[in-house]
Parts: structure tokens; sequence; C-alpha cells
């Protein structure tokens, strides 16, 4: 009887270790997907790869994930090309998830799971017109820093700092180094061992090294600044450096759909072009709103007589360091210098002191 007891005993054990090894999903979908499977995804780098399929139980199913201790797992949840679920989940958690075939859900069960909610409805809603203006990228840009800086200990930052607009990174300048590594120190110390985290911590040093670079490079004498080439108005692309020919450029990032920029263009570049750019001063305007036409009528309405170029995609932002519009760079035979202040007695102290070099 003793032996009996004692077998019985430790197959609970194993059983309860088993069991605080593994995560598990119970899913419903509001009505049953035509393929009747679900494929879970996991990340392998920065790709997914399928691990495993789920058949329904009409509309249900449930998912039982082995997990390694300290190393959460991110997990996503298909049916055919559609994702219906993005999960991370760690040891010990029981998660449900109320699935809709055309790809919303909601989660009960996991903070984190939440939080991945949540940053996936933000992104999405960052295209609920469509197209992303440069305006909307940089509010968004400071809300995701805000998310990662207050969440630095948890693993959910990890897709916010891969997160793309189109092709272009999210984090693409070359000061989110300083981000990433961060991060990576942070995280290091809750998930020593999490791939993840190893994977986090190799992009970062290379983000390290190249902002090092960019150091060297800054403080080299020579001038070096990034080419920038859009369409103008009529369609033609226009190169910065082609344009910036006189003694000094001003750089200028702004939005057509705002007012505030209206009145910068009209109250202070036109009167500063007015003035000086028959002694050298040119400005080569960038647009970073996506709807086209309506930066071509506020072109044609306001009379800018400068050049005039529309990035649809907002891949200026991040060459350029640019947080808010409008912004103004000075660009001269000396350097690049981004401009601390938008005044007009501010402007034009500058641009004098350039072109009397």
């Amino acid at each position: 009887m003793k032996l009996f007891r004692d077998i019985f005993f430790a197959a609970a054990l194993l059983t309860g270790l088993s069991a605080c090894n593994r995560a598990v999903v119970s899913g419903e979908f509001n009505a049953a997907p035509s393929s009747g499977v679900v494929l879970v995804k996991t990340l392998d780098g920065q790709n997914l790869q399928t691990v495993d399929t789920l058949h329904l139980d009409g509309v249900r199913f449930r998912y039982a994930a082995k997990l390694e201790k300290g190393q959460p797992e991110f997990v996503y949840l298909y049916c055919g090309d559609v994702k219906v679920a993005s999960l991370l989940l760690a040891t010990g958690d029981r998660v449900q998830v109320q699935c809709d075939t055309t790809g919303r859900w909601t989660v009960e069960g996991s903070d984190d799971c939440r939080k991945l909610l949540d940053n996936e409805m933000a992104y999405a809603d960052l295209f609920k017109n469509g197209y992303v203006n440069g305006r909307q990228y940089v509010e968004y840009y400071r809300k995701m820093v805000q998310y990662v800086l207050s969440n630095s200990h948890s693993l959910t930052v990890i897709p916010v700092l891969y997160t793309k607009i189109g092709d272009v990174p999210l984090f693409a300048q070359v000061t989110d180094a300083v981000l990433f590594n961060n991060v990576a120190d942070s995280l290091e110390t809750v998930y020593p061992e999490s791939k993840y985290v190893k994977q986090l911590r190799t992009e970062a040093d290379k983000r390290r090294d190249r902002l090092q670079l960019q150091g060297l490079v800054d403080r080299a004498v020579s001038l070096i600044y990034p080419d920038l080439s859009y369409p103008g108005i009529d369609g033609q692309k226009v190169s910065l450096r082609e344009s910036a020919t006189g003694k000094a450029t001003l750089l200028v990032f702004w939005d057509a759909t705002d007012g505030l920029n209206k009145v910068y263009n009209l109250e202070v570049l036109k009167p500063l072009y007015e003035k000086y750019s028959d002694e050298g001063l040119q400005i080569y305007a960038v647009n970073l709103g996506a709807d086209k036409k309506t930066w071509a009528m506020a072109v044609r309405e306001q009379k800018l007589p400068w050049v005039n170029v529309c990035d649809a995609t907002g891949t200026s932002l991040s060459l350029y360091n640019v947080d808010s519009l409008p912004t103004a760079i000075l660009i001269t035979e000396g350097g690049i210098e981004k401009l601390s202040s938008l005044e007009l007695s501010y402007l034009q102290s500058r641009v004098t002191a350039s072109l009397n070099r």
C-alpha cells in the first residue's frame, strides 16, 4: 500500500511540474472559420514559424504551450493568412481568447497579452485613414517611446522596437541606439536566458556602434548630409543636393494639413526668402502629409516660391532625426545645423551669419 501511495504522489508531483512548465490557451470564435483549423506560429528571429495545427471543436480550441521557466514565448494564432491573436505566454498562464475571423480579438488572463493587444490596436488605428502623415508619424513615435520607457522590464516592448511604418523602421534614427541599449540592459536583469533578449542585445550593440560612428562623422570637417529626392508639384523628383547650390539652404519639414504650418510659411519663411533669396538663400521644403492633392493645393494657394516636394512615406524623418513639425535645418558649406527656434528674428540671424562667411 505504501509503495502504491508513493507512486501516486510521485506521479501527481510530475504532473504538477509538467503543468507549471506550460501555458494554456482556451479560445473561441464568434463564428466557425471555414478551414476548421488554427495555425500556431512562434518567432524564429524576425520570422514566423508554424509549430502546431489546432483542429476546432465547433468554434472552440485549446492549446498547451510547453515553455522553459523564465523564458516567455511569443505565440501567434492564424486562420489561413489572417492573424486572429497575438500572445506572450509565460509558464503557468491560463489565457482566454475571443477570436474573430476578420482579425479582431479580446484576451483575458494575462497582462502581457493585453498589452500586446493594446499596442496592435494603436498601430491599426494609425492607418485608419489609409495613410500616415508626418504629424501622425511623430505622435505615434513619441507614444511608443513613452511605452518602451514605461515598460522597459516587459518583453512586450520588443515588437514595438521592431515596428515598421510601411518598409521604414519606426526606430530608425541613429540616436535610437540609446533606447535599444537601455531596454536590453533592463530586460537582461529579468530574462537573462530569453532568446528574444539575446537577439535584442545583438541589435543594440550594432546600433551602439553606428551611433559611435555617427559621432565621428558629425565631428568631421567635411560637409556630409543625407540626400533627399522626392516628387515636386509636377511629379518630377527633385534632389536636395542638386538644389542646395547657394551659400545657405534651409531644409524645412512641414505638414500641409496643419494650420500652424501655414502660418509659419506665410509669416516666417516667406519674409525670410524674399529678403535673402537674392543673396544666396534657398529653401527645400518637404511635406510629410501623404495626401499629395492637399499638399499641392496648399503650395499653390500659399504661393510658395521655393522648392517644394512631398515625402509620402515619411523616410526623411528618420534620416534627419525630425521629432516635430515644422522643423528647419540650415545647410551651409560649414556643415548642417538643426535650428533650435522657428522665430523669424532667430532665422534671420543664422542665415545672415551663413551668407556673410
